[in-house]
């Protein structure tokens, strides 16, 4: 073994022995991790007992079980420990689960139980939120599968294990489990044949054992190392002359670019060992781009990986067109791929409904998340498609991919790194030039990939590539001219050969009279094909790249026949290729096409167009995959009175379907031409179509984040509703209502238009009507229109209710139980969960489970049922990610975060907290998501004693305004006490109860407010507040506060009540209180409440009975005061602090406000009033800026000269501006009473301390302690 300071901790080492203590051969197993020496049957006897212990539900049965399932292993009657294992499943959560199915692979694995059901996905699920059991369970899945000679399977396994070692924070860790992966590789390539790969994988695994000083495990990677020699030989022997013979034979077939060959020759390389990378080639049109692919193609493939290309062409094809290509290519080789990936491949639909294993596409209710689907069953489909060999994917002419393609290559290109995958793309520089958001796009791309800059071929490379047929003159010449491009060189040499065959040109000219661009050297070799060739030429170009002749010939108005000679010339001029299929043909290059298209007379132009679109129209219209976006260009382009109304429809629904498919941009772009062509119809165009073009658009530029664009659309769509009639209106105001929009802050629009349209609906629209009364009661929540609201929410479950339609009932019940929810109705709420999980079992649809499973959370929280909290998120998490839903998956980790806080475990609050706030990048509630993570990191912190670091952003977050965030005053209320901010957390104290405690609404914050009011009223010694407090939190005792709803919970309101009770000096009261919430945190597994119960018991049972206090009295007697405590009496001259110190004393406990306070000394009533404004107004300050600035310029110039006047003037403007500007130029506030007040008053109470401190310094410590100043004041007795 390694030495003890060598050693890499990990769970799994000090659970019990790994087996990646030595290698094994494809054909070996391993003994079982439990019966090893090293861990006698005693101590796994008593680590079960331990962990049965941490287990939420263990019993005695529990231990009984994992003890026979260790005495079972020990005797290797692995099927018996096996079966054991799998009856401890059935009631082990939380670590103990994980531990469990840990412990039953590796006992599958040692017994050889190769038809014994693993449980796979269970196993992974159960190490959900601990990363390093995660990479450990993969691993032993991949070590079974390798063992049952299922070798692709472990590969895949493996892999998936390694891009997760990224995320580690340990490298020690990270590093043995990447030694792991690669020695796991390797065996299974071996098993392949796969030899090469299988070398490169052992020999990364030996370098890291190694680096790791882990001589066991490096012992078996050299021994599999040793294995593998033989087979290498045999290879070697033959393979190496053929592929000396093919570099020597086909080398020469690509002129120059040694060094981009070398690049990529490394790339590859890398990419064996599992080291992927990107590579962007950039270069101008005909420069070699495609032709350098295809020989790192055919390098590849000499090299055992496989290739896919995904082609992009400057048409408008539909969203992700290259990577339907590629994976459509891969699946034409490996049918059962979807298959194998099962729920993974359902994003693969989102590109094209036949890429799915079930067949359908993912419910994925939220457009920002699709992107995130679709990239990681892209990716998914790349590592499995690798799994069996290396991969290179090229994407040609990036330039020309639709935005959504270029958003996925960035998405999979952060993939890469421990993947062995290498993509190459190419594009044209000027294209990017030219385009802003397209280069936006590649500089992107640019930050993950290595980019390679094409430039032309020197001189001699040049003389390779035209071949001997040239003087060497005019070869020089045709470098100059063509400046290396081999596509233009190529091309200048056909013409200058072709003109000398014709005597029209001499072979020792120096110049030419050729056009300096290769479209026009293109263009000028049409003159070599005849008028009707060239006539069908033209046709094929409007047709595309690849084009079929019967289409042509459609186009033409002639006969195939003739077409098929017009082809045969274009094959002889060197326009067009053969296409692969019968009679289809393909452009040489897409510089071909362009030239030939612009040729074309406009008019023709059109025309064509349009024939072609209505040919091609019911074809791309019905088809399994419809190519709306190109019916579009060609109807865009075709005549304006003939196409318009065909090009705004196929516009819109080719919008529509970006829209389904992630492809934003995309979107937009289509529906944006749709209103276009709709515009230019004017009175002709459908106001049904118009409306529904408006609304997508809307709903597109929702997703996008352009709110107030989308505002528009739906106002525009609204007018255009209203003739249609009050159902059509109805379905615009669901479709904005989709829109997410500040709490508190109901949006006009949308109210007036549900209002308008259920107005207008009779009783036969019942869903419609129960849609629109659910949405305006959410609408409605954390307003004041609380009658409003509970009536639009009774209204929607009553008519859902009446109705057979369990969908509808289950939505309605969702919304009513969140806009229902208030402290006084948890039973109705109840009733409602448990309604609502009967409705989405009957709808049987897996989204409405989401909702029933989340709404089931957040009572069993209420209800302080930890244990049920625990197996229902296990519950939600488990439907979120089979269903690839990121809002309720973050709703599940927020939630698991909150759980884990409340029991006390930090770490895993910590932990669970960080993984929210990831997936909250896939979510489109970012200000909810803010404000989950902010209410988690103040409990947190406040446990951890580390408040402070949270306050700029939470500062930052009360700037933003209470509408944004309700509970940002607490928050940084305490926050600033635990700062020391005394005063300014009084003041925001002072806002929360400007209309008192009982004005504080009762809905679902109204709780977990009171629970955070109490603390701060504790802390500022508010005995009226807390009375007040104590008599409404009374009634919920048995609750649990939650803040969020759910993003926090702190424990039941009986500790609360008991903190209360204890600073009301209540002390049975406080000790019966903190009893139960003692119970309840036993009763719940909840370690915080029961540290925070016990706590406060302690204080008040080790706490002797308190000694009688002396009583403090002074009185005034003529000029001086009478001070006496206990059997002290002090005499001291008469003050003003004394006398505001005598009325503290007169109401011990009482917080007064210093107005008050100077109030009641003088006899009269002073208000408070707010501040008296800023110093210097805004105008003032910018006048005095502006004014320094010139002052200062000029100062510059007048120093030779008498400049007195102008530097006094200065002088004065800098005083004046430091004087009512702060830090970071805010301006200061002028100084109102009340702070004039709080200064004085402060100022004349440490005097008069002083005073009494002169002849009793203990009495005057006492007072000091004793006394709190600020804008309140308080005089506490203990």
């Amino acid at each position: 073994m390694r030495p003890p300071s060598r050693c890499v901790r990990r769970p799994h080492e000090t659970r019990f022995p790994s087996t990646r203590s030595r290698s094994l051969a494809p054909h070996e197993t391993a003994p079982c991790r439990f019966a090893s020496p090293s861990l006698p049957l005693t101590s796994w006897l008593a680590r079960i007992t331990k962990l049965c212990s941490a287990g939420a539900r263990a019993t005695s049965a529990m231990g009984d079980l994992l003890a026979s399932a260790a005495l079972a292993e020990a005797d290797h009657d692995y099927r018996t420990a096996v079966a054991h294992y799998d009856q401890a499943l059935d009631g082990a959560v939380g670590p103990l689960r994980r531990e469990v199915h840990l412990r039953r692979l590796a006992a599958i694995r040692a017994g050889g139980l190769a038809d014994t059901d693993l449980r796979a996905e269970s196993a992974i699920e159960s190490a959900t939120g601990d990363l390093e059991s995660e990479i450990e369970v993969r691993f032993e899945l991949a070590r079974i599968a390798h063992a049952g000679g299922r070798f692709a399977r472990a590969i895949a396994l493996a892999l998936e294990a390694r891009s997760r070692i990224a995320s580690l924070d340990d490298e020690d860790a990270a590093a043995a489990f990447r030694a792991t992966a690669h020695h796991i590789v390797g065996q299974a390539r071996r098993g392949l044949g796969q030899v090469r790969p299988a070398l490169a994988e052992l020999e990364a695994a030996v370098a890291l054992y190694r680096e790791l000083d882990d001589q066991t495990s490096l012992a078996g990677a050299l021994r599999d190392l040793a294995r593998l020699e033989p087979e290498l030989d045999r290879l070697d022997a033959r393979e190496h002359p053929r592929l000396l013979a093919a570099d020597a034979r086909d080398h020469r077939l690509l002129i120059g670019r040694q060094r981009e060959c070398a690049s990529l020759d490394a790339a590859l390389a890398q990419a064996a060992r599992s080291q992927g990378s990107l590579w962007l080639l950039k270069g101008e049109a005909g420069i070699g781009k495609t032709r350098l692919c295809e020989e790192i193609d055919r390098r590849a493939h000499l090299l055992g990986f496989t290739t896919l290309w995904g082609r992009c062409w400057d048409t408008d094809e539909e969203a992700y067109a290259p990577w339907v290509e590629i994976v459509k290519a891969q699946l034409a080789r490996t049918p059962t791929l979807l298959a194998e990936l099962g729920p993974l491949s359902d994003g693969l639909a989102l590109l094209a409904s036949e890429l799915s294993a079930t067949g359908a596409p993912p419910i994925a209710p939220q457009r920002r998340a699709r992107a995130f689907h679709v990239a990681e069953s892209a990716l998914a489909f790349l590592r499995a498609a690798s799994a069996a060999s290396p991969l290179v994917v090229f994407l040609d002419d990036l330039h020309a991919a639709d935005r959504t393609s270029l958003e996925l290559l960035q998405l999979i290109a952060r993939e890469l790194r421990h993947a062995p995958i290498v993509v190459i793309a190419t594009y044209r520089g000027i294209e990017a030039r030219l385009d802003e958001e397209l280069r936006r796009e590649l500089v992107a791309l640019g930050r993950t990939a290595t980019t390679l800059a094409l430039t032309g071929l020197d001189e001699e490379e040049t003389a390779l590539l035209v071949g001997g047929g040239l003087p060497l003159s005019l070869i020089a010449v045709v470098h100059q001219r063509s400046q290396g491009n081999p596509l233009f060189a190529n091309e200048l040499a056909i013409e200058i050969a072709a003109r000398m065959e014709r005597g029209m040109l001499a072979s020792s000219t120096t110049e030419l009279p050729l056009a300096p661009a290769v479209s026009d050297v293109i263009v000028g070799r049409l003159q070599r094909v005849t008028p009707a060739a060239r006539h069908v030429l033209e046709a094929a170009a409007i047709a595309g790249r690849t084009f079929v002749i019967p289409l042509v010939a459609h186009l033409c108005g002639w006969n195939e026949a003739g077409c098929l000679a017009a082809m045969e010339e274009g094959l002889a001029a060197g326009l067009v290729a053969d296409g692969g299929a019968p009679d289809t043909f393909r452009f040489v290059d897409s510089l071909v096409r362009a030239a030939l298209y612009r040729e074309i007379p406009p008019a023709r132009r059109a025309e064509l167009h349009l024939a072609f679109a209505e040919a091609v129209e019911p074809r791309y219209a019905n088809g399994p995959e419809p190519r709306y976006a190109e019916l579009a260009r060609h109807f865009d382009k075709a005549p304006a009175t003939a196409g318009r109304e065909k090009a705004a429809r196929y516009h819109r629904l080719a919008g529509e379907r970006a829209a389904a498919h992630a492809a934003l941009p995309d979107a937009a772009k289509h529906l944006s031409a749709a209103l276009q062509a709709i515009d230019a119809l004017g009175a002709a165009s459908n106001a049904a179509e118009h409306c529904r073009t408006l609304v997508a658009l809307g709903n597109v530029q929702v997703a996008m984040g352009h709110l107030d664009l989308s505002a528009q659309m739906f106002a525009r769509a609204a007018e255009l509703a209203r003739p249609l009639g009050p159902a059509v209106l109805a379905q615009v105001a669901l479709e904005l209502g989709r829109m997410r929009h500040t709490p508190g802050q109901p949006h006009t629009l949308l109210v007036s238009l549900c209002t308008e349209a259920l107005a207008g609906l009779d009783e036969g629209e019942p869903a419609l009507r129960a849609r629109l009364h659910a949405r305006l009661s959410v609408e409605l929540m954390f307003t004041s229109h609380t009658d409003e609201r509970e009536a639009h929410a009774r209204k929607a479950m009553a008519i859902a209710r009446a109705s057979s339609d369990p969908t509808l009932l289950a939505s309605t019940l969702y919304s009513a139980f969140h806009s229902l929810w208030t402290v006084d109705n948890l039973d109705e709420r109840l009733v409602i969960a448990a309604e609502l999980d009967s409705a989405a079992t009957a709808a049987a649809t897996p989204a409405l489970a989401l909702r029933a499973s989340h709404a089931r959370v957040l009572a069993h929280f209420e209800l302080d049922d930890l244990a049920a909290v625990e197996l229902e998120l296990a519950r939600l998490g488990r439907l979120s990610r089979e269903l690839r839903d990121p809002h309720y998956e973050w709703l599940a980790t927020s939630h698991g975060a909150a759980l884990a806080l409340v029991r006390g475990r930090l770490d895993e609050a910590e932990r669970h907290g960080l993984s929210a706030r990831s997936l909250a990048d896939r979510i489109e509630w970012q200000d909810e998501a803010e404000m989950v993570w902010l209410l988690l990191c103040w409990r947190l912190r406040g446990e951890q004693g580390r408040l402070p670091e949270l306050r700029e952003r939470a500062e930052q977050a009360l700037s933003r305004g209470p509408s944004w965030f309700a509970d940002a005053r607490y928050i940084v209320a305490s926050i600033r006490l635990a700062c020391g901010d005394r005063d300014g957390a009084r003041s925001l104290y002072d806002a929360l109860l400007a209309d008192g405690v009982r004005a504080i609404p009762r809905d679902m914050r109204w709780l977990g407010s009171m629970v955070a009011l109490a603390e701060l009223a504790i802390a500022f010694h508010d005995v009226p507040t807390l009375r007040e407090l104590y008599d409404v939190l009374l009634p919920c005792e048995p609750r649990n506060a939650l803040q969020g709803p759910g993003a926090v919970s702190y424990g039941p309101v009986a500790l609360t009540l008991g903190r209360i009770a204890t600073a009301l000096e209540r002390g049975e009261l406080a000790r019966a209180h903190l009893e139960r919430a003692l119970e309840c945190g036993q009763r719940s597994g909840s370690l915080l409440v029961t540290a925070h119960a016990a706590a406060g018991l302690a204080s008040h049972v080790a706490a002797p009975p308190p000694a009688p206090s002396p009583t403090l009295t002074l009185v005034r007697e003529e000029n001086l005061w009478r001070v006496t405590f206990g059997e002290r009496t002090l005499w001291v001259r008469d003050a003003k602090g004394m006398a505001y110190l005598a009325e503290l004393v007169r109401r011990p406990g009482e917080s007064i406000h210093v107005a008050q306070l100077a109030g009641a000394v003088a006899g009269e009533e002073l208000p408070i009033e707010g501040d008296a404004g800023e110093m210097l107004d805004a105008r003032a300050r910018a006048e005095y800026h502006a004014r320094l600035e010139i002052l200062e310029r000029a100062l510059i110039d007048a120093e030779a000269r008498n400049a007195q006047p102008m530097r006094a003037e200065v002088e004065f403007l800098r005083a004046e501006l430091s004087r009512a500007e702060g830090l970071g130029g805010r301006a200061r506030r002028a100084l109102d009473r009340n702070e004039r007040l709080r200064q004085s008053v402060t100022k004349r109470l440490r005097d008069a301390i002083g005073k009494i401190a002169a002849q009793d310094p203990a009495l005057g410590a006492r007072l000091s302690c004793a006394v709190s100043t600020g804008a309140y004041c308080v005089y506490s007795q203990t």
